[in-house]
């Protein structure tokens, strides 16, 4: 498990830096000095950086049980599968449906209790439904 941290920590940082060197290329409207298009991504990009190389150090300190490790793969393994199937159902079914089952399957996934799971995933995808719908004109 410490391997499968260290290799996506390292393609996390890989990708990060080229996106970083990406956003020099941004173009700005007659030259403009300060804060132009790019500035979020930099701070974004430089903030993944940081978490990622802090990541691979608590990963090179951390030894990892055997027995656990199974039960994050499958975890993980059931997680990765609940958010392919929310992109692939994604275009079939309503937004609010789709998302609503998504994060409770994802809070069963993560054994958080059933009242608090259904709460979250409802009150989550009404939310952000909400939000781009007539905070930012766009629809789900």
């Amino acid at each position: 498990m410490k391997d499968l941290r260290l290799w996506i920590n390292a393609t996390i940082f890989i990708i990060a830096v080229f996106l970083f060197w990406q956003t020099f290329q941004f173009n700005t409207a007659f030259q403009q000095e300060g804060v132009g298009p790019a500035f979020f991504p930099r701070v974004t990009l430089i903030v993944i950086m940081v978490l990622t190389v802090i990541e691979t150090f608590l990963a090179l300190r951390k030894a990892k049980e055997e027995g656990r490790q199974q039960v994050m793969s499958k975890r993980l393994f059931l997680f990765i599968v609940a958010i392919g199937a929310f992109v692939f159902l994604f275009q079939a079914l309503p937004f609010l449906v789709i998302s609503t089952i998504t994060l409770f399957l994802m809070g069963v996934i993560l054994r958080i209790k059933v009242l608090p799971s259904v709460l979250l995933s409802v009150i989550l995808s009404v939310s952000v439904y909400y939000i781009f719908t007539e905070g930012f004109n766009i629809i789900l």
